[in-house]
Order: structure tokens, then C-alpha cells, then sequence
């Protein structure tokens, strides 16, 4: 991938996506400033995680368990479909880039997962081997004005159909050959299995599986630590006492008390009586010099870059509607372990950010108030 490549991935992510993937190289960027014994706030190490008992069945991440909820509620949904679409210019080697996939997926457990339930609790059922295969559907014979259209088409419904939470495999991949060197490739991997970190780092481990193989050079990848259900199993042990459960919830009632429940913007529009996932986006983009000037005030008010946009929209949020009291929710993954780099899975979270601007206290203190609470 060159430059160019990269410049454009990171322009069509997500503003949650950004804002996930800004915040980690911000928070990189401050601990290579630190001067040497520099004391500062961080969170408590994380305890290692261990591998399962062999044989034991594993339950859900409670992430898992929310979005396996969500989805009971409308099987044929497929809103919480993952997707993207990979244009490769040349030859490509199917019979390789099939054998880099199922190498792949040996690898990871969590692509041989289905969420079965078992007396009414689901379960992550991991089934000891999958092979799956990439279908070809050869577009070279359309005429020149329908071939485009006809991808397109084809290439939707590949990312739009949804998955069934027991059948596996829960993404698939195919191939649309439009020329002889012009092949598009969809992907759609159910976000049960997978987040956006997850999902670059498997674009990128099969991108380098399948050049190894196409160099002759099979490609030796360190043995995962742990593998996703570990991480379940130890995450529902760490509640399993209560203790840390009560330390949680108490958190937040006591953050969240006085909390507004809803944002009344004069600009909103009725909602309709059912929820579709139909929306829009919109693009805004700083000038340089903008956002050289918000990176400056980040770093003389000690917060992230993240924090600090956030505080922006925080206090443009309270001049439109009026209220001093505003709530916005953010992803969060959980990646602190070191035995978590590189393992593939549903590790996002919906962070509750809870800001009180009561006073209407000048941007810098506002600035505080936020970083305050992100830190906490």
C-alpha cells in the first residue's frame, strides 16, 4: 500500500473510526515525548489473560452478547454487517488468495465461530477447522456500459445479505472479474466476530499471506498468545465475585446522576415510529492551518487531540440547544494486554462521555471538564 493508498483509507473512515484511530497515535505521540521518570495518570496494568481449559465451552464477551441481542430482535438484519471492497489491478491468483484466506482462519478461532444458544444463553461454538473457498464471477463478457453496473450490483448484495448467527462461515469474500487486470473483491464479516481494528488487521495479514505465497516464501506468523474466547472466558470471570461489577456500576450511577435524557436540538426532525438504519454522512474537513491550530491548543492544555474536538463539539452542542449538560457516546476498544495484539474479535464498546458546562465556563476550562471525565 502506498501513500496515496493510505491517505484515501484514512479519508473514508468513519468519524468514530477517526476519532479511535487519531487517539491512539495521539496517546503514542505523548509517551515518546515524556521525559524520563515523567509520573502521569494511566490506568492499572491489565492482568495477563489465560488460555481456556481445553474443551470448555465459552461464552460470550459482553460486547458479543449485547449485538447477539440486538440481532435476535431482527434475524434478517444486516446492520451490523461489516464491509468493504478491495480493487486489485493485475493478475491475481485465486488458488493462492484461497489458500492465504484458509490459512487465515485456522489461525484465528473466531472465524470458525457461531452463537448458538444452550438453554437459552448463547455460546460461542468454535468448530475445530473450516475450509472455505472464494467464488469467481466472470463479468468480461457484459458490454462495456453494463459490466460497472453489474458489479456494483453483484458487489452490494454480497455486503447487504445478512448473516445467520449459527451457520458459518459469518463473512464471505468474493471476486468480480470486470477485465482481464481489473477485479473487485467484497468483503462482509458480521460484527460479532470483528471490529475496524480487527478488520484492517485481517485485510493486512491476508494481504501477507498471499503475497508470501505467490513469493514461494510461506509466510511463519508467531503463534497466537490467547484467542478471542479466551479473552470472553477471562472477562466474565473478572465479574464473577461481583466486586467489580458493584466498583463499575457504582461509577456510573454516581457520573451519570443529573444526566439529561435526551439532546433537544431545535433542528431535529420527528422520529419515525420505526427505527430504519437509513442515514447520511457529512464530510468536514479543517484547512491546515485549522487544524495545525487545534493540535497546538491540544498540546498546551495537555488533552488528546480526541478529547480536545470533542470539547468543540460538546460546547456547540450546549450554544444549539441550550443545554449545559450533554452526553455523547463514543466507540471504545479494549486492546491494553499485550496478548491481545493481533488476536481478531469484537473488542468495541460504547463509551457513555457525560460533560457538565453548567456556567457556560470559558473553552479551556470546558477543555478540562472533558479531559476529566475521558480520563475517569
Amino acid at each position: 500500500m502506498n501513500g496515496g493508498d493510505l491517505a484515501a483509507r484514512l479519508s473514508a473512515l468513519a468519524p468514530a473510526q477517526r476519532a479511535l484511530l487519531e487517539r491512539a497515535l495521539e496517546q503514542q505521540r505523548r509517551r515518546a515525548e515524556q521525559p524520563a521518570g515523567a509520573v502521569h495518570r494511566r490506568q492499572e496494568a491489565p492482568q495477563r489473560i489465560p488460555r481456556r481449559p481445553p474443551g470448555s465451552i465459552a461464552p460470550l464477551s459482553l460486547d458479543q452478547e449485547r449485538l447477539w441481542f440486538i440481532q435476535q430482535l431482527d434475524r434478517l438484519s444486516p446492520v451490523y454487517n461489516i464491509y468493504g471492497a478491495n480493487r486489485f489491478h493485475g493478475a491475481i491468483e485465486v488458488p493462492l488468495l484461497i489458500s492465504a484466506l484458509n490459512l487465515m482462519v485456522a489461525r484465528h478461532e473466531v472465524l470458525r465461530t457461531t452463537f448458538p444458544a444452550i438453554d437459552g444463553r448463547p455460546v460461542q461454538q468454535i468448530a475445530a477447522e473450516l475450509r472455505v473457498t472464494i467464488p469467481l464471477i466472470d463479468l468480461r463478457r457484459l458490454p462495456d456500459g453494463v459490466r460497472e453496473a453489474e458489479a456494483q450490483r453483484r458487489a452490494a448484495a454480497v455486503v447487504s445479505a445478512a448473516f445467520d448467527l449459527e451457520r458459518l462461515p459469518l463473512f464471505r469474500v468474493q471476486l468480480l472479474r470486470v477485465a482481464d487486470d481489473d477485479t473487485i473483491c467484497p468483503i462482509a464479516i458480521h460484527h460479532i466476530v470483528t471490529d475496524w481494528i480487527s478488520y484492517y488487521a485481517m485485510e493486512s495479514e491476508l494481504t501477507a499471506l498471499y503475497m508470501a505465497l505467490r513469493a514461494g516464501t510461506p509466510l511463519a506468523l508467531p503463534e497466537l498468545p490467547i484467542q478471542f474466547a479466551d479473552f470472553a472466558v477471562w472477562q466474565r470471570q473478572r465479574l464473577a465475585d461481583g466486586t467489580v461489577l458493584a466498583e463499575q456500576l457504582d461509577y456510573w450511577r454516581r457520573h451519570l446522576a443529573g444526566a439529561p435524557e435526551l439532546l433537544a436540538l431545535p433542528s431535529d426532525r420527528p422520529r419515525p415510529p420505526v427505527q430504519t438504519p437509513r442515514g447520511a454522512r457529512r464530510r468536514l474537513q479543517l484547512l491546515p492551518a485549522q487544524s495545525d491550530a487545534v493540535r497546538t491548543l491540544a498540546r498546551r492544555e495537555e488533552a488528546t487531540l480526541f478529547v480536545t474536538v470533542l470539547a468543540l463539539w460538546k460546547v456547540l452542542l450546549m450554544r444549539w440547544s441550550g443545554q449545559e449538560k450533554l452526553i455523547v457516546g463514543t466507540p471504545m476498544a479494549y486492546r491494553q494486554g499485550p496478548e491481545l495484539t493481533g488476536v481478531l474479535g469484537f473488542f468495541l464498546n460504547q463509551l457513555v462521555l457525560y460533560s457538565d458546562l453548567t456556567g457556560n465556563p470559558p473553552f479551556r476550562e470546558a477543555l478540562r471538564r472533558v479531559r476529566d471525565t475521558a480520563l475517569a
